[in-house]
């Protein structure tokens, strides 16, 4: 489907983190506001987590629902 431009690359690519990301699916609504609260200053574009800010995220989002 990227290939033959049917989808743009960007949402396919969010759909396999979605998928086989661990952990994405969990912490991906808290994204914006663990990184503007500081918890995580992400160093890839933007929706673009490394896996150990992912697991910072999960921990903490008791402190993020707040």
């Amino acid at each position: 489907m990227i290939e033959d431009a049917e989808l743009p690359a960007s949402d396919v690519i969010k759909v396999i983190m979605r998928l086989f990301a661990p952990g994405y699916e969990q912490a991906r609504p808290f994204f914006d506001k663990a990184t503007s609260t500081g918890l995580v200053s992400p160093g890839l574009p933007r929706g673009y987590f490394f896996q150990m800010d992912i697991k910072t995220i999960i921990a903490n989002i008791d402190r993020l629902r707040a």
